[in-house]
């Protein structure tokens, strides 16, 4: 029986999400709601975004997210896909379908189109290989297991660093006058930090340097202010920065940017950062910490380990020209 393609109605989303969990970080499933409202914000912030389907006979067996954006990075021309297809319809073109589909159905000229597919499941993804597309770069994501972390397990890091004069102080320690004790107050924080975020996303490793990576800094609603740490050096400058996002109060946490200057790097600031941050989490009783997908940072790769985050397989980027 032939498939129709056509976009995602409501009562699709339960098969949808079937096949996304089937596809997607296996161990990290999502719900047929979270998904829905997850593509709800999608297509609010980028009008180019379509959930296509894939029907035959009436059933959902494949499904695709078409958008212009990436992790909050734009350029015209440059299109992103993620497609997933169920097992026993597997390399019958189904995939080049939803793709085609996508691609006309976009009012912007289509010059490439992105996807990302984690490394074991690449054999699914049949359309990467039927289109010629063409490898970019590997990133990594990583979770860390925080019921079994242990907050002292790096504890002679932070004793060597204070020793060394650098201090790593809570964001309301620096903001709040009942707090801070002999610490001394900055009123003008926030900006201070966004700045240095900014300036040490210019460094951040990336398949395209031109377009910086933008993440979560304290201005953005999804940062925890109660979990942002920032590494102060002996001259009361600011010289690192860590933060949690998401509800305190979920089982479920991301790592928001980890960052320290270059000339205090590799001295384990950013590895007691991300230490103390973790051990924040556990005390909201978080369950499962997500450091993201990390890009091509090897480096930040190196901290998570030390910090006992598992490293996922690679999430392999391929692309292709049109």
């Amino acid at each position: 029986m032939p498939s129709q393609i056509r976009y995602a109605e409501p009562h699709d989303y339960a098969a949808i999400t079937r096949i996304h969990n089937d596809q997607n970080e296996p161990d990290h499933h999502t719900t047929p709601e979270r998904q829905r409202q997850a593509d709800e914000r999608s297509a609010a912030r980028d009008p180019a975004f379509r959930r296509l389907v894939a029907d035959v006979g009436g059933e959902v067996v494949a499904t695709g997210s078409f958008r212009s954006s990436w992790a909050g990075e734009f350029r015209p021309g440059k299109f992103w896909i993620l497609v997933h297809v169920r097992e026993d319809h597997r390399q019958a073109g189904i995939d080049v379908r939803i793709l085609d589909k996508a691609r006309r159905g976009t009012d912007s000229p289509v010059d490439e189109v992105w996807t990302c597919v984690r490394e074991d499941l690449v054999p699914a993804a049949g359309f990467i290989a039927g289109e010629r597309f063409e490898e970019r770069f590997r990133s990594w994501g990583s979770h860390l297991d925080v019921a079994s972390f242990d907050p002292d397990r790096l504890a002679a890091t932070g004793h060597r660093l204070e020793r060394e004069g650098i201090r790593l102080v809570g964001y309301h320690y620096l903001t709040d006058p009942g707090l801070a004790g002999d610490a001394k107050l900055d009123a003008k924080l926030d900006a201070k930090l966004v700045n240095l975020q900014r300036a040490l996303e210019e460094d951040v490793l990336a398949f395209e340097p031109i377009i910086p990576r933008r993440h979560p800094d304290v201005t953005d609603t999804e940062t925890i202010l109660d979990a942002t740490l920032v590494a102060v050096g002996p001259d009361d400058s600011y010289v690192g920065i860590t933060s949690l996002t998401g509800d305190p109060k979920s089982k479920q946490l991301g790592c928001g940017f980890t960052g320290v200057l270059p000339a205090y790097r590799n001295r384990g600031i950013a590895t007691a950062l991300m230490c103390r941050a973790a051990a924040i989490a556990k005390v909201y009783g978080c369950e499962d910490l997500n450091a993201g997908g990390g890009g091509v940072d090897t480096p930040m790769l190196g901290v998570l380990r030390k910090v006992g985050f598992d490293i996922e397989p690679a999430w392999v980027t391929f692309s292709k020209r049109y």
